[in-house]
């Protein structure tokens, strides 16, 4: 597999049961396309399933661009820094294990990656709902009121430029040119989900720094995933959706202090209540302080499950 257009980057543990549907879809959606043009780059995180099996036979039965790769260091961050080193591509698309990509998605992808002058991206991850969930926990345009359990990152349909005023890209549908890493850093192996529990933030934290540093990042929104919502988020889903109602919906705060241009505070909380509404939800908020030299200190504290 030489010189692939782009390398879609997926982490995973301990999920085997539903990769043969991941697969199925990639394959779908990317009717067409040569296989020469892009690959795969699966890192198993330590699973202890079938999932090295699941993937051998789907590469072989689908015809998929599809690589396998073991990181036995637990850890999120510890699988995405080694799909980078891994990638044969410069352009790296990261999602996740759970996700539906949209018909255009590949399309799209190789347009951003050959006609866009950034090198990082947020495409439109889409939370889907299990039937039957209340209408009043959508707004009008039929996005949801809260984030938290929910994954998801919606900007609206017009393409432009990140602001002070938007959330950062998120890992499940997030594209980033090599170059970038090997100018500023991988991902902070002190974040990122464990198979239980974990400190979340690791895509956020990456964004950020990335911007903090001077990076420009594309919120492109042709590039689209959908997210379904398990059952056992519904529960925090719930515990929440009722403050952030009252709260005027999710959202995010951006600071920036007197002093050095390096020199921000991001809060990305699912609403302004107390803590303990948000224990178990993944509400989280990140100070960031200049380091000496160059790039920027992460303090972070989180309410996580």
């Amino acid at each position: 597999m030489n010189n692939p257009r782009i390398s879609v980057i997926i982490c995973s543990c301990n999920r085997a049961a539903g990769l043969s549907g991941l697969f199925n879809d990639f394959r779908a959606k990317s009717a067409g396309l040569p296989a020469s043009a892009w690959e795969i780059l699966f890192v198993d995180n330590g699973s202890t399933d079938n999932t090295a099996e699941i993937v051998d036979r789907c590469a072989l039965e689908l015809s998929l661009p599809l690589r396998y790769v073991a990181e036995p260091r637990r850890g999120k961050s510890h699988a995405l820094n080694r799909g980078v080193e891994e990638a044969a591509s410069g352009f790296l698309v990261f999602t996740d294990d759970d996700i539906i990509l949209d018909q255009a998605w590949f399309a799209e992808v190789l347009e951003a990656s050959e006609r866009q002058s950034y090198d990082m991206f947020g495409g439109r991850v889409i939370a889907v709902l299990p039937p039957g969930m209340p209408p009043w926990l959508l707004d009008k345009n039929n996005r949801p009121l809260v984030g938290g359990p929910l994954v998801t990152h919606d900007q609206g349909d017009d393409e432009r430029e990140y602001d002070a005023s938007m959330h950062r890209p998120i890992g499940a549908n997030m594209f980033i040119r090599r170059k970038l890493f090997e100018k500023l850093g991988l991902f902070r192996t002190d974040l990122g989900p464990l198979e239980r529990g974990g400190v979340y933030g690791e895509d956020s934290e990456l964004a950020l720094r990335f911007m903090l540093a001077g990076e420009r990042a594309l919120y492109y929104p042709r590039v689209i995933v959908y997210h379904p919502i398990l059952k056992d988020r519904i529960r925090k889903l719930f515990s929440i959706a009722i403050t952030s109602i009252a709260a005027g919906g999710a959202r995010a705060l951006w600071t920036r202090s007197p002093g050095p241009p390096a020199t921000s505070t991001f809060h990305d909380t699912s609403c302004a209540a107390p803590s303990s509404i948000f224990a178990g939800s993944g509400c989280r908020t990140f100070s960031f302080l200049p380091a000496s030299g160059s790039g920027a200190k992460c303090s972070s504290s989180f309410s996580s499950a």
